[in-house]
């Protein structure tokens, strides 16, 4: 009569190949994580940039810009409802009593400041006599 004994179970090795294919599928999920994380905080930034910069031109729209009145540029201000977030405004005039304008956003991510340009045009009103 043989003696047979045959273990049920599993094998250090296939355990250790059972945890490093674990911890290779963990560490790439992770790592999808993170650039989910970056991604969605630089939407999140240019989200805030285009309400701000659109805050401001309604901002401007609403100002009656009389023709004669000389427009200086405004520089690294700050809304308040913005804090994190800078902005210039430079004033062109055009013809046909129009204004030119350049809004520059700037804003801060890792470490470096990024910008974004919006440009639009506004008309200038006559004065009330």
């Amino acid at each position: 009569m043989k003696n047979s004994h045959r273990s049920s179970g599993f094998s250090l090795l296939e355990i250790l190949i059972a945890i490093l294919i674990f911890v290779i599928g963990s560490a790439s999920i992770w790592s999808l994580f993170a650039l989910a994380i970056d991604t969605h905080a630089q939407a999140v930034d240019e989200q805030m940039v285009a309400l701000l910069a659109e805050s401001l031109i309604a901002e401007l729209q609403d100002v009656h810009i009389q023709k004669g009145k000389i427009l200086l540029p405004i520089s690294q201000a700050e809304k308040e409802a913005f804090p994190d977030y800078r902005y210039d405004i430079q004033f062109d005039d055009l013809p046909n009593n129009a204004v030119f304008i350049t809004l520059t956003i700037f804003y801060s991510r890792r470490g470096q400041i990024l910008e974004e340009v919006f440009h639009t045009v506004i008309h200038r009103v006559l004065p009330d006599f």
